[in-house]
């Protein structure tokens, strides 16, 4: 929580800006996904990152000035069950800026991306702890329909 007075959550909310990011900046996600992932080092994640922006991931940022506090990263597929999918990942927003509408900001510039590229449909994958991003998922219109599995290699 943010200290009385703090010039961050005193703005209104229209002062944080939603923009598609190019390629060369989806770099400058590192700090955020460090802060939510802190147990991988930020030169693993830049690693990652750049692999993942090579294999055709997108994001949009949540930039409040020239300060990067929000993201939504996403794919684009096509699935043999579904036809072209857009699906989000690596949605995250500073703690500073939480409660404040910008998650679901980003969210809907990636359905209305999605709809602009003639996807059918959004899906996504949400750790099953995360009993709060549940409910912000179904809050965004999504509905439970898969287990997700995983196995290490």
């Amino acid at each position: 929580m943010a200290h009385a007075g703090s010039r961050c959550c005193s703005e209104p909310e229209a002062t944080v800006q939603i923009r598609l990011m190019l390629a060369v900046e989806i770099r400058s996600i590192v700090p955020l996904l460090h802060r939510r992932n802190p147990s991988l080092s930020p030169e693993l994640l830049s690693a990652r990152v750049a692999e993942m922006v090579a294999g055709g991931f997108q994001c949009f940022g949540a930039y409040h000035g020239e300060k990067l506090v929000g993201m939504a990263g996403f794919w684009m597929k096509t699935r043999y069950h579904t036809g072209k999918v857009i699906e989000p990942d690596a949605v995250f927003v500073e703690a500073d800026y939480r409660s404040r509408g910008i998650g679901a900001r980003l969210c809907t510039r990636i359905i209305e991306y999605g709809e602009q590229q003639q996807c059918l449909e959004s899906e996504l994958h949400c750790y099953v702890p995360n009993t709060g991003a549940h409910q912000f998922w179904i809050d965004q219109g999504y509905r439970i329909i898969a287990f997700h599995f995983a196995r290490d290699l």
